[in-house]
């Protein structure tokens, strides 16, 4: 079969081309054999070459078979093979970046820098996960006037939080203060709107790559885990049996439930779902991830997850899960800021092992579960099987916006856009029982060929008819590779 030739697509994807003249593997050339003597071994020959051609056939069918068992076909086999291609890119350049920022962050002398002082004031009730979205917002910010962002002590919270996590710099606030015309940042009140975006800064030398992809940098950076962080993660996913293998034995899947103050009160944003209706959404992905976790043959629980919440009530449903096996895990308490002090080190637990879950389900409209969702993105090649159960919050970037925009409020195609994956706007679907709504999640959307040459796909799905749920609907993320 030729070799397929490489191409760059108009959004910088590597596409692999396979002409349309390349002969099938179970093609053959007829050819003469010397001292071919009657009739016996003219048979005998072609015999042999019949033999050779029955083999190679099964083998390209078996191929086939084992692409289509995992939502492929043939056709698609380049469409996957691009797909690796991009994820390893995108690895790539996020290494690249991250080591920009770093060297922006860590300069060889302080005293010859500029700065800006990260102001963490103010928020009111705010939780880990909107608290680190706007203070992530001060890299961005200082990488973008050239200068090193330095996070001001005044509120003692955000430091208890931040402190499972490595320094931002090597530099101090004293440098910054004896510096020249040092600038402070308010990160929470300073936010422009743009496009149906809110609070968005991408460096100009980014700008290209779209916010989506630039906020999971920030968020990437902030979020590098201390020696004793990670080694505390590590043993932690020791004791759970945690491998990170290929295998079902060894892959373990996440959801995050937020409940408590984000479902209920003068700060909902999300209607409260039971362990159940996450776990829908689990096997729905599980079932339409390439190679697929989840099918009809599979044993009852074997989709080993692990869950973080702030719900102790969630540890009696999750006894209850049919396709699920819950790993051991403790709920939070309810996360404000300013009482970090003895939960820092198990929220970030939660975040970097969520960060780490093969298939993950949440709702986006908590900035918790957005923190490991950007984070897991980031580090496996923008490309991942994911689910949210509500359509997110304001603050954060919109999932639409990890393709062309468009759906919730922002333009298509709008410059923000870091058009990583291919997404669509669906209409919205008939009223249908559970097991019918699973299948559609997992089988629904356009065939990869339609993915305009890009390795994921993102639906934004409406809410059935019958349901009123604040913040309502559904978005599934489906990676080729």
């Amino acid at each position: 079969m030729a070799s397929p030739a490489r191409a760059r697509g108009d959004d910088g994807h590597v596409l692999l081309v396979v002409s349309p003249s390349s002969r099938s593997s179970c093609s053959y050339r007829r050819h003469s054999r010397h001292n071919l003597h009657g009739p016996a071994r003219l048979v005998s020959v072609w015999l042999w070459f019949a033999l050779v051609l029955v083999v190679l056939c099964s083998l390209r069918v078996g191929s086939a078979s084992a692409a289509s068992g995992s939502g492929l076909d043939v056709s698609e086999s380049a469409h996957f093979t691009a797909c690796l291609t991009a994820k390893a890119d995108d690895v790539r350049q996020s290494e690249d970046v991250q080591t920009a920022i770093f060297a922006r962050q860590n300069p060889s002398n302080c005293a010859t820098q500029k700065f800006l002082i990260c102001d963490s004031k103010g928020g009111g009730d705010q939780g880990t996960g909107s608290r680190y979205y706007f203070l992530s917002r001060c890299i961005g910010k200082a990488f973008g006037l050239n200068r090193v962002a330095v996070l001001d002590p005044k509120q003692s919270g955000t430091h208890l939080m931040t402190s499972p996590f490595l320094p931002w710099t090597n530099c101090t606030l004293g440098d910054a203060k004896k510096s020249k015309q040092p600038i402070t940042f308010h990160s929470i009140s300073t936010q422009p709107s743009k496009d149906g975006v809110k609070g968005a800064i991408i460096p100009p030398q980014y700008e290209h790559k779209g916010y989506f992809w630039w906020k999971a940098q920030e968020i990437a950076y902030v979020l590098r885990p201390t020696p004793a962080t990670a080694k505390e993660l590590k043993e932690k996913m020791r004791k759970l049996g945690w491998t990170n293998g290929n295998s079902d034995s060894d892959r373990v899947h996440g959801m995050q439930v937020r409940r408590t103050d984000k479902v209920a009160g003068k700060l909902k944003e999300s209607d409260a779902h039971p362990v159940a209706f996450y776990e829908r959404h689990l096997e729905a992905i599980a079932r339409g991830a390439n190679p697929p976790r989840w099918h009809d043959s599979s044993p009852e629980r074997t989709l080993r997850t692990f869950i973080a919440s702030d719900d102790a009530a969630v540890k009696r449903e999750a006894a209850t899960l049919k396709v699920a096996t819950s790993l051991p895990f403790e709920a939070a308490p309810k996360r404000t800021i300013g009482k970090f002090n003895g939960r820092a080190m198990k929220d970030a637990l939660d975040i970097l092992l969520l960060s780490h879950t093969d298939l993950y389900v949440f709702a986006y409209s908590s900035g918790f579960a957005a923190m490991a969702l950007l984070l897991k993105l980031q580090r496996d090649g923008f490309c991942a099987n994911f689910a949210s159960v509500d359509r997110g919050k304001r603050e954060w970037p919109k999932i639409m916006l990890y393709g062309d925009g468009g759906g919730t409020g922002i333009p298509r195609n709008t410059p923000l856009a870091s058009k990583l994956c291919h997404t669509v706007y669906e209409k919205k679907p008939p009223r249908m029982k559970d097991a019918e709504h699973v299948q559609f999640m997992a089988s629904g959307g356009p065939p990869v060929s339609e993915w305009q040459g890009r390795p994921c796909l993102v639906r934004l799905i409406p809410m059935q008819p019958g349901r009123s749920e604040k913040n309502g609907g559904t978005i599934i993320s489906r990676c080729l590779c």
